[in-house]
């Protein structure tokens, strides 16, 4: 089994009261549709947030058959504005 550890910020971070979550898959890279099915399926209160980003590497991913690894940097980043 692979480990995959995803940073939480903002709502979704208050949500779960936590960080991180950390997701436990067979395979060491899923595409980004995988991983958010799986995210949304293990923690059922992130999809309370209409929508987010997820972020590998510092990078915000938006391409659905964008791999991501188990060792990269994942982060899940509500909606948000600024000025």
């Amino acid at each position: 089994m692979y480990t995959f550890t995803i940073k939480l910020f903002g709502a979704i971070k208050a949500d779960l009261d936590s960080d991180q979550i950390k997701l436990q898959n067979s395979k060491e890279k899923l595409n980004l549709i995988e991983l958010k099915r799986e995210i949304g399926v293990l923690f059922p209160n992130i999809s309370k947030v209409s929508t987010y980003k997820v972020a590998v590497n510092s990078e915000i991913y938006d391409k659905p058959d964008r791999f991501i690894r188990c060792e990269d940097e994942i982060a899940l980043l509500p909606p948000y504005a600024g000025g």
